[in-house]
């Protein structure tokens, strides 16, 4: 399946299944502890590469974040994950399940995904 790249509009869908998700709780997930510390090692040498690192690290720590609060968030996670992959509501939520995983965990691996989380990951102090 090719998903379409990130656009603004996903940004505001993602804010909505973050409220539904429940903020609060989402920065549970995130160790921003690791961050600061990974940062903290951060050379000229080895800065893409270790920001690509806590990049990755986000996304990573927020995909079975967001399969824990499946529940809460589900109307919510068929308009965000059907809008990118070109799929009606509907039609996302009778997937396969495991075919609806491999998705949701492709979207996340999305460069645009790790570079949005790479350039957040900038803001915390």
């Amino acid at each position: 399946m090719e998903l379409r790249r990130l656009q603004a509009t996903d940004l505001f869908a993602m804010v909505r299944l973050l409220n539904a998700i429940g903020f609060k709780e989402l920065k549970t997930a995130i160790n921003f502890d690791e961050i600061k510390e990974a940062r903290k090692n951060i050379t000229d040498e080895n800065k893409e590469s270790v920001t690509v690192e806590i990049g990755t690290n986000i996304v990573m720590s927020l995909v079975p974040f967001i399969f824990e609060k499946l529940a809460v968030a589900e109307t919510e996670i068929y308009t965000f994950v059907g809008g990118i992959a070109g799929i009606k509501t509907k039609d996302v939520a009778k997937m396969d399940a495991i075919e609806f995983i491999d998705l949701i965990t492709e979207i996340f691996q999305k460069e645009e995904f790790k570079d949005f989380f790479k350039r957040a990951s900038k803001l915390i102090k």
